[in-house]
């Protein structure tokens, strides 16, 4: 189901700004028994990004109170929010005053979600690096994302691989396609800096404000293939482990739901 600026219609102007020039960004959400999973901090990362582009954006909390109307009672299921620039402006330069445009999507979390959560998944290095962002993007989710389509499509050619992990140009390990990595060397967590590319997920917000001392680092391939347990995160997978990355097999020791993170 789609909602466009509150109507229930899937027809949005040829001119908008998020379809001609990606000129938007987006959010994707977890609604369990009703309620949005850690969605203070959606809502952080919609703000950030409106903020950084200039975009304006409804109530937040107007925006939380209508999908849980949308959510059956006991209902789990998946929300995207995507917000554009709207119509208006010739070019790439943006009319000095517009309305933005807000796009609501209603899914079903991938069936396979929870067997990966139990089971883990396994990785292989892409052979792909991600290019260094203009720095005032660095982290937004914005609605440019050509490179995870070209990794999507060299995962598709792999048989018996779930994710790919992608490296920055210099080589530093960064993110799987759609997910934050973690690792563990001996008692010490550790995860991606993202300080050249990369996303920012919530879950991995998340952990880093429940767990201050785990590291934010920039690590080799070499590195993170010596660690001794993976795991991978992601608004709708939430936490699962990484079971093999490329040739090296991982066994997790440590509990992987989010109301476990603490006890880490």
């Amino acid at each position: 189901m789609i909602w466009i600026n509150g109507e229930l219609t899937s027809k949005i102007a040829a001119a908008d700004r998020g379809l001609l020039y990606g000129d938007g960004f987006f959010t994707t959400l977890k609604v369990t028994d009703g309620a949005v999973q850690l969605w203070s901090f959606h809502a952080q990362r919609l703000a950030r990004a409106a903020s950084t582009l200039a975009i304006p954006l409804p109530s937040v909390e107007k925006l939380r109170r209508f999908i849980e109307d949308r959510t059956e009672a006991g209902e789990t299921c998946a929300f995207r929010i995507t917000v554009t620039r709207g119509v208006g402006g010739r070019g790439y330069a943006p009319a000095k005053a517009q309305e933005s445009s807000v796009i609501v999507q209603k899914f079903a979390i991938p069936a396979d979600y929870a067997e990966k959560r139990e089971h883990g998944i396994r990785v292989l290095t892409s052979s792909h690096l991600l290019g260094s962002e203009m720095r005032l993007l660095k982290g937004l989710k914005t609605l440019n994302r050509l490179e995870q389509v070209i990794l999507k499509q060299e995962l598709a050619a792999y048989e018996g691989v779930d994710d790919l992990l992608v490296r920055d140009e210099e080589y530093n390990v960064v993110e799987l396609t759609a997910g934050n990595i973690f690792w563990r060397s001996g008692n010490v967590w550790f995860t991606a800096a993202l300080s050249k590319a990369g996303i920012e997920g919530v879950v991995r917000a998340f952990i880093l404000s429940e767990r201050p001392d785990i590291q934010c680092v920039e690590a080799s391939l070499a590195e993170v293939e010596q660690a001794d347990e993976l795991l991978v995160t992601n608004a709708l997978l939430e936490v699962a482990p990484i079971r093999k990355l490329n040739n090296k097999y991982f066994e997790p020791t440590i509990m992987r739901s989010l109301a476990t993170l603490k006890d880490w």
